[in-house]
């Protein structure tokens, strides 16, 4: 991985317990700072530091963070998607992240943390929002 200086980068040799999957391109790995009681974050291998890094040359990587991650869930936490219960997926907007590494929040509500509920609406943008802003460049 990229950036010796970056947590996210480094987290195969500082926290590997918290990682659930990996592949040759993303790392899919428990919050530290979880805003519900299932809340993964999803990141590329490659160092991006965050969504307005992105190009169109990413979509296929986006779209593999999304689908392998919804996978995951769907096989792994199938009790807790009944009731028509929807995981979210999204990016937090700069400059309201912590790590400036590429992470994708894969968040089943309800949420365990009422504060972070309503900053997420300000702060956060879900998976299908990113995709259109990204074909909207260039």
């Amino acid at each position: 991985m990229g950036n010796s200086q970056c947590p996210f980068c480094i987290i195969k040799e500082t926290d590997k317990d918290r990682i659930v999957f990996e592949d040759e391109q993303i790392i899919i790995f428990k919050d530290r700072a979880p805003v519900a009681e299932v809340h993964l974050l999803c990141i590329p291998k490659r160092h991006i530091k965050n969504k307005n890094y992105l190009t169109k040359n990413d979509l296929n990587l986006l779209n593999h963070m999304y689908i392998t991650s919804r996978e995951f869930i769907v096989l792994n936490y199938k009790d807790r998607l009944m009731n028509n219960i929807n995981p979210i997926f999204g990016f937090h907007k700069p400059p309201f992240y912590s790590v400036k590494h590429l992470h994708m929040h894969c968040i089943i509500p309800p949420y365990t943390n009422k504060i972070m509920k309503c900053l997420n609406s300000c702060i956060f943008k879900n998976f299908d929002d990113v995709v259109r802003e990204i074909n909207e460049k260039e």
